[in-house]
Parts: structure tokens; C-alpha cells; sequence
């Protein structure tokens, strides 16, 4: 490729180390098919798996509803986890109904969520005999509530898309910054990130000659956005397990040609030359943009905004890390560091070691704040028992 689009030191990089950028392309291309593979030999038992929870839990009135890795195709590794949502298959009004009592009436939220965990442990019978009941936790107090189960045991219009995906998620794994539980980036995090950058069409001149990826809300309305009819997302979020092609062909072929390599580095260089705190927008008009920067003035998290919220859908504070690893790993790729040493990474402890006390310090508020909740919790049972004993003694 010839590079003319760019910053210089991006393109002095690519020069001085095409060989080992070529070798990176091949790494990604090579693990991330692999990976595919993997996902598409892993789809039966899946799908057997979520079809016994669904029968034990759902009435012909709901189903569960996959989403996040399983349903977007971007399974690294064949243990990672089956995420669920109970979708009540109701009127519209009925179904507001419940997701309102859901939301507000912490009482039946809790009682939901015990009668769900209870009614899966009882059916071991039907083949879930591996639960690890000492491990599963229910969730009641999120703003979502989670059941989270133990057990023994992509993107379609361009390609390149889920194999940068892996190359950073890989990354990120390496440096230990990617885990929701602990305040950290979370799957869907990554996704965005990646996202953001590959259809970037104002900042993407800087080093690339055209987005990879189109603007979705303008290209796709009948595939994205909020304004989308719930039954009609329930369908297309499905379809990943009765086949592996989506039902609509997209119209688009991008005039970027650059190997996953060249973009993986790109990536790295574009992360490194905005603004600490820029909004990350998926795709939004450039009324919308101005609107949502106004009210980000003075922010400590990363802002990232998909289609279908006003709100970010990254709570961490991982903003100022973040610039400061992409910019250390660019630096060391001008050196021709991290470049070919992907899946390992062994050349990262440098990196690690510089966000090493902005991590473990989110880590420890996160801890922090659930030991805080766990003893308000504690504190409150104990307040109940000791009143119920009074009661009982006057009666």
C-alpha cells in the first residue's frame, strides 16, 4: 500500500516496519478465522443449551432473547458467555407493564429474579446437572437486573470489523483492562471503540483514504436505531442461530483497502490524537454531536454513545488511561514493538505497569462500593429481623 494519508510519524512507522505489519495482518487474519470457526461448530450445542433454560423458565407467553457476543458473531473463545434477556411476548401495553414493574417495584424485581434462579436449579434433571449453585449470583440491585449462572464445563458489512475487534480486545486482555464487573471496559466497550474508528469519515482522512465501515443511522435505518420496532430487533438479534448470513444484503463496499495490519495500528495512532474527553459517537448527526458535547463540559468518563441512548454507555474512568496507553504502544511501534507479537503480547508489561495504579484504584472504589451495599444490606436484614422479634415478643 502506499502510504500517503497520515501524520508522519504514522507513516514512517508503516515504512520502517511493513514486514512486521504484514505478519500482524496475517496473525489477526489467521486467529480471527479460527475463531469463526470455533463460533460456528460452537452454535448447536449453544443453541440446545439456551433452548432447555428457555423451556424450564419461559410460558408460550415470553422467550429468551440472546444478545452481546453470541448474537453479533464476535466469540473469541468457545467458553466465553451466553448472555440472556427474558423477553415477555405480550401486547405492547402488558409488556410496558412489566418492565415498569420491573424497574420500579424492587419487590417483585427480587421475587422474579429468586423464583427464576430457584426454578433452574430444580430441573437438573433436563440436563443441567453442571450449575455450580455456590457461584451464581443474582443481581437485584443494578440498574439491570442479572441472574449470572455458572457452569462446568460481527459485523457483516465489512469483515475487517471483527478482526480488529479481537486484535484490541486481545490487547486489552493483556493489559488487564477489560472487565465490566470491576469498572473496567467491558466487550461491548471494545466493539464501539473499534466501531467509532473504522467509520469515522472526518477524522478517518487523517490517516485513511475511506471509512471501512458506513454511517449506519443514514445507510441502514431498517437494521439500527431507536426508533426501530422491538418485535422487529427480537427477530434480526435471533437469527444468528438459524443461520449464519444475514437476511439482508448490505449494499456496500468500501474503498479502504487496507490490510487488518495497517488498520490495527491506524487504530492505535487515531486513539492516541484526540481529545482525552471527545464524545465517541457510533453515528449521529452533527446537530446531535454539538447538543451531547455541550452537556459532557467537565466529565471524568469516557463518553461513548451508540445509536440508541442519549446517555454513555461507558460509566468508567478510564479516559486518561486509555489516551496513555495508545499513546505509549504508538511510540513502542515506532520502535517496532507490539506490532507482530500478537495473540501474546509478552511485550506489554511496560504498558501494564504504567496504568497499573489507575486501574487498581477503580478496582478498589468498584470493591468499595459493593462491600458499602453488601453491609447497608446486611444491615437493613438485621434491622427486619430484630423488629419482626420485637413484634412477636408483644404479640
Amino acid at each position: 500500500m502506499s502510504y500517503r494519508y497520515g501524520g508522519k510519524r504514522f507513516v514512517e512507522l508503516m515504512q520502517r516496519h511493513a514486514n512486521k505489519v504484514e505478519i500482524l495482518s496475517q496473525k489477526i487474519d489467521s486467529v480471527a478465522n479460527k475463531s469463526f470457526l470455533n463460533f460456528q461448530r460452537s452454535i448447536p450445542k449453544k443453541k440446545k443449551f439456551i433452548e432447555k433454560i428457555e423451556k424450564i423458565i419461559c410460558s408460550s407467553k415470553s422467550k429468551l432473547i440472546c444478545f452481546g457476543s453470541l448474537s453479533t458473531s464476535l466469540i473469541v473463545d468457545e467458553n466465553s458467555d451466553i448472555d440472556l434477556q427474558f423477553f415477555p411476548t405480550v401486547s405492547a401495553e402488558q409488556r410496558a407493564k412489566f418492565c415498569s414493574d420491573i424497574r420500579d417495584n424492587f419487590d417483585f424485581r427480587r421475587s422474579f429474579m429468586w423464583e427464576m434462579f430457584r426454578t433452574i436449579q430444580k430441573n437438573s434433571d433436563i440436563g443441567l446437572e453442571n450449575l455450580i449453585s455456590d457461584k451464581c449470583l443474582i443481581l437485584d440491585r443494578t440498574r439491570i437486573p442479572l441472574l449470572i449462572l455458572y457452569f462446568k464445563n460481527g459485523y457483516k458489512a465489512d469483515s475487517r470489523f471483527r478482526k480488529i475487534y479481537i486484535w484490541l480486545r486481545t490487547l486489552f486482555d493483556a493489559l488487564g483492562i477489560r472487565d465490566s464487573m470491576a469498572g473496567l471496559f467491558s466487550s461491548y466497550h471494545i466493539a464501539c471503540l473499534v466501531a467509532h474508528f473504522l467509520q469515522s469519515q472526518k477524522l478517518s482522512l487523517l490517516m485513511m483514504p475511506a471509512p471501512v465501515l458506513p454511517t449506519l443511522l443514514e445507510s441502514y435505518q431498517n437494521l439500527v436505531g431507536p426508533d426501530l420496532d422491538i418485535e422487529h430487533v427480537v427477530n434480526m438479534i435471533s437469527s444468528p442461530f438459524h443461520q449464519l448470513h444475514p437476511t439482508v444484503a448490505f449494499q456496500w463496499k468500501s474503498d479502504n483497502a487496507m490490510t487488518t495490519g495497517e488498520l490495527a495500528i491506524a487504530l492505535v495512532h487515531y486513539y492516541t490524537n484526540i481529545g482525552l474527553f471527545m464524545p465517541l459517537f457510533i453515528d449521529r448527526t452533527q446537530v446531535e454531536r454539538d447538543k451531547l458535547k455541550s452537556r459532557l463540559q467537565g466529565t471524568v468518563t469516557l463518553p461513548i454513545f451508540d445509536p440508541y441512548s442519549d446517555m454513555s454507555v461507558c460509566r468508567n474512568k478510564l479516559g486518561r488511561p486509555l489516551r496513555k496507553i495508545m499513546a505509549y504502544t504508538f511510540s513502542k511501534m515506532l520502535k517496532g514493538q507490539v506490532i507482530s507479537t500478537f495473540p501474546d503480547f509478552k511485550d506489554t508489561w511496560f504498558m501494564k505497569k504504567l496504568i497499573q495504579e489507575e486501574v487498581s484504584k477503580i478496582k478498589f472504589n468498584i470493591n468499595w462500593q459493593n462491600d458499602k451495599r453488601f453491609s447497608i444490606k446486611k444491615r437493613k436484614g438485621e434491622e427486619f429481623v430484630s423488629r419482626r422479634r420485637t413484634i412477636n415478643k408483644n404479640l
